[in-house]
């Protein structure tokens, strides 16, 4: 179970730079960018919501890393995923779901929603 909840970015961030699974991305939040995309009805390849962030290193590499709410198990699972999942972007009412470009966010949705039809 993990000891916190995570009810801000700034909550996010810390928890992201103690639990990212490569020591370049912890430092890249340290030292780089951090872009905060919002919530996401799911993050692939798990089967749970959560929150995506654009990590990007001084060096300009960037990493999605994905912060996904393991509900049954009471935890976070944080991880880098290959492609941001648009379609699955959900937004919301906070600025921790809404993230830092939620006008953008809502075209992205909108295109790969249209990439599928």
């Amino acid at each position: 179970m993990n000891p916190t909840r995570i009810q801000t970015r700034t909550h996010l961030l810390e928890y992201i730079k103690q639990h990212a699974p490569r020591s370049v991305v912890r430092r890249a939040i340290d030292e780089g960018n951090v872009q905060l995309l919002g919530a996401f009805e799911l993050l692939p390849p798990h089967p749970h919501p959560g929150w995506l962030t654009l990590v990007t290193s001084k060096h300009g590499r960037t990493w999605p890393v994905a912060v996904a709410v393991d509900i049954f198990n009471h935890r976070y699972n944080v991880y880098i995923l290959d492609q941001i999942p648009w379609s699955l972007w959900e937004g919301g009412n906070s600025p921790l779901y809404l993230g830092d470009i939620p006008e953008l966010a809502r075209v992205m949705r909108e295109r790969a929603h249209n990439e599928h039809e």
